[in-house]
């Protein structure tokens, strides 16, 4: 044997058992796309988790693009990348990318989606804004001059501002670059009204400031909401959707609140009415609360606010309900509920106030606790330090539930919640808070989004996007973005399918 064969039955000898050992592990290691048992889903003792599986398509099969007519829903719409958005169909998975029209970034997709979640509505200049059928990729143009007449008076809204607050605006040029701005910011909003054909936009007419007006996407008629003096700054549908509660103004700026002006549009009874503030308010945070009363927060601050006022929009009265600070205030069933914290004592205070200002309960826990989420109309949950607790009724009863929640997500059909706890545990919760179901899923989530139809959910975590499907109990991966750890939450819509 020569020195050369000799050195390569050395290598062999050497390699062999290293492709041995590489070939095995190659087979035996699972992939993201491996699958366990999966059974169906029943009801499970608490810490039980439920089999999963993990489904990932081949990567030619994620990066696909199907044509919109291929795609059989459901179907989302979502932000990928800061100027990228997909297509994802939830029953196969495909992607298609998606270019909105007008080279626009909407950060806030939601916003712009009409009523019946087949449109978006957006401006694309100051005149002209579009309205896109998603699915059928139709676009259509609307171009709808803002000011009817060019003679609104600068001069004198300038005047009055400088004469309502000379430290703010000591120069003429300020108040005018302040007023222009206003004026601007107050032609942009456009905002869907009460069916995918109608909307609510600005239009500005005669020297006196801008007004509400509807128009038909349709037919093109406008019809003007009202007409009282100023600039508006922004407006709000009630719950119901048949009042608008209007805030107008003659500078739209952060901490100036003092030219503000609200107004009350009845569109069943075709009034409008001024809305009286309730007195000593500072910077205040004015909103519905329901159909029939309008809540006042008279000074925000920092983690709440000061003083908590109702007016009912019936006779225009102000009762004044939480007469000191508050971390937070929610609606309790026909009640409110104010949360105090005393950092200092370590204790926070939960107080039950009646429409009519009248405390009905008050509970003190020795930690300190944050308003969660609304479980119902009856029921919300709180967290404390270390737990959270189920707050119900009039008495204020409380449930402790042993782990602390980070994620509070209820299904569209009511009939689950998804809980994901402070140590990353996610669970399928019925609505008694008996049964607790343990599900695998892969990673931390950070976010819960629901099926419309009930049937499963999206989760994100800091890479990648999943759809757990609750028929099957299955885990079905995506895709990947670096939004995703993002500390805001996903920019992603439901699109309705025919």
């Amino acid at each position: 044997m020569t020195k050369r064969h000799f050195f390569q039955n050395l290598l062999l000898l050497f390699f062999i058992p290293v492709l041995l050992s590489a070939c095995i592990r190659a087979q035996s290691a699972p992939s993201k796309a491996s699958a366990e048992i999966t059974e169906p889903m029943s009801p499970l003792p608490q810490n039980t988790p439920v089999k999963t599986q993990i489904i990932k398509l081949p990567e030619s099969t994620q990066t696909s693009s199907p044509s919109l007519e291929a795609l059989e829903g459901p179907i989302i719409l979502l932000q990928t990348k800061v100027d990228e958005y997909h297509l994802v169909d939830l029953n196969t998975l495909a992607q298609l990318p998606y270019k909105l029209p007008g080279q626009v970034l909407l950060d806030s997709l939601a916003s712009y989606q009409s009523p019946g979640s087949q449109y978006l509505l957006y401006l694309i200049e100051q005149e002209q804004f579009i309205r896109i059928d998603v699915l059928s990729n139709q676009v259509q143009t609307y171009n709808i001059p803002v000011a009817v007449t060019s003679n609104f008076d600068i001069e004198r809204s300038m005047k009055t501002i400088q004469d309502l607050l000379p430290n703010q605006f000591m120069t003429s040029d300020g108040a005018r670059f302040a007023v222009e701005e206003s004026l601007r910011k107050s032609n942009q909003i456009v905002k869907w009204f009460q069916d995918d054909e109608s909307i609510l936009l600005v239009r500005e007419i005669g020297p006196n400031g801008t007004y509400v007006f509807s128009y038909n996407l349709e037919n093109g008629t406008f019809t003007q909401l009202e007409d009282f003096p100023g600039i508006i700054e922004d407006f709000w549908l009630s719950p119901g959707g048949d009042q608008i509660l209007v805030k107008k103004g003659i500078v739209s700026q952060p901490n100036i609140w003092q030219d503000d002006q609200y107004l009350i549009v009845d569109l069943s009874l075709a009034t409008v009415k001024p809305l009286p503030l309730p007195q000593n308010i500072s910077n205040p945070s004015v909103f519905w609360v329901s159909d029939d009363s309008i809540g006042v927060i008279h000074q925000l601050s920092f983690a709440g606010g000061e003083f908590f006022s109702i007016i009912n929009i019936a006779n225009m009265e102000s009762i004044l309900i939480v007469p000191t600070s508050f971390s937070s205030i929610k609606s309790l069933n026909t009640h409110l509920l104010s949360i105090h914290k005393d950092q200092e004592a370590g204790t926070s205070t939960l107080k039950l106030w009646q429409m009519s200002g009248e405390l009905l309960n008050s509970v003190i826990f020795q930690d300190i606790c944050s308003y969660k989420s609304k479980v119902d109309s009856k029921r919300v949950l709180i967290n404390c330090s270390q737990t959270s607790f189920l707050i119900e009724g009039e008495s204020l009863s409380l449930s402790p539930l042993d782990v602390r929640i980070s994620i509070f997500s209820r299904s569209p059909d009511r009939n689950y919640f998804i809980l994901v706890t402070d140590s990353h545990q996610t669970y399928l919760v019925n609505p008694t808070f008996e049964d607790w179901n343990l599900l695998e899923t892969s990673g931390d989530l950070l976010e819960v989004q629901w099926v419309p139809n009930s049937s499963g959910f999206l989760y994100r975590t800091a890479t990648d996007l999943y759809h757990f499907d609750l028929t099957t109990m299955n885990n079905r991966y995506i895709l990947t973005s670096d939004l995703f750890a993002d500390y805001k939450n996903l920019n992603l819509i439901w699109i309705k399918t025919q």
